[in-house]
């Protein structure tokens, strides 16, 4: 399973997706698609808990990625 993690106001939100399921892939992938245009930032991290790279692209193979809202300043 893959999951991408969702920094929000509550802490985070925990979306879960098969790669073998075409369908989950592409749910994810809109998901993916539609915060970074809202300014969220991407990580692809592994669930050991490895240092994480930036992403520019969904890639459905990530075993975890986590979504960083964009930083606003006061």
């Amino acid at each position: 399973m893959n999951v991408i993690e969702v920094m929000d106001p509550s802490g985070h939100t925990r979306h879960i997706w098969n790669s073998e399921m075409e369908a989950e892939v592409e749910a994810a992938k809109s998901l993916f698609k539609t915060l970074v245009k809202k300014g969220y930032r991407a990580f692809h991290v592994k669930k050991d808990g490895e240092e994480g790279k930036a992403m520019t692209d969904f890639d459905p193979e990530a075993e975890k990625m986590i979504m960083v809202p964009p930083l606003q300043g006061g």
